[in-house]
């Protein structure tokens, strides 16, 4: 059986460093990638609940810079 090449893995964001940053309690709630991301997925839209609140809030996510896109997509928690 033939093993499919390994990607390398790394830390893409850090929700621990958000947090303390926007002084939140954020959890990134559920991520499909085949609904909340271009089809190349190297922009997502990251859905983050405050503190297990039942409100998510979406913001876009470069993945390729690692940043969330200034002036991109953010909604308020909804």
């Amino acid at each position: 059986m033939r093993r499919a090449p390994r990607l390398p893995i790394g830390l893409v964001l850090d929700v621990d460093a958000l947090n303390v940053r926007e002084n939140k309690r954020y959890e990134v709630v559920f991520l499909n990638l085949n609904v909340q991301c271009l089809p190349q997925n190297d922009r997502c839209l990251i859905p983050f609940g405050d503190g297990g609140s039942s409100f998510v809030e979406y913001r876009e996510f470069d993945f390729s810079t690692g940043q969330f896109v200034e002036g991109g997509f953010h909604s308020p928690p909804i």
